[in-house]
């Protein structure tokens, strides 16, 4: 006999997506970086982004965890894609956390060639 009731629970069935979609576990403060989960594919990927990336891209220099957690929430579609970004550059996906700083949150990054190129000029 079943005694579930209808709005006990999710139905998945009706929602495939959210039925293979993983927990993720919230974004937590770890000395002087947040650490956060994203989605790719059906799979967490472990992430974390400095202190400096968050207060640097925010504009606002705080250094009292909760304001730098309060700027990650406002700023976490941004950061989400900088994360994402970085591990689809990976050669072979996955190996270990990625880690999002100041540089990949900039709104007009140099392209890698000709920052190379720059650093190669006397």
């Amino acid at each position: 006999m079943n005694n579930d009731h209808p709005g006990d629970r999710p139905d998945t069935a009706a929602h495939p997506v959210a039925a293979n979609a993983p927990v993720l576990r919230q974004p937590r403060w770890q000395h002087d970086r947040i650490l956060f989960e994203v989605e790719e594919h059906g799979v967490a990927l472990a992430c974390s982004v400095s202190k400096a990336a968050i207060q640097d891209a925010g504009g606002r220099y705080s250094n009292l965890p909760r304001d730098i957690m309060t700027e990650f929430v406002r700023l976490r579609p941004r950061i989400e894609q900088a994360a994402l970004a970085k591990f689809r550059e990976r050669p072979g996906g996955l190996d270990g956390p990625v880690h999002v700083w100041s540089a990949d949150l900039d709104d007009d990054p140099e392209p890698p060639a000709i920052a190379g190129q720059a650093a190669l000029q006397p």
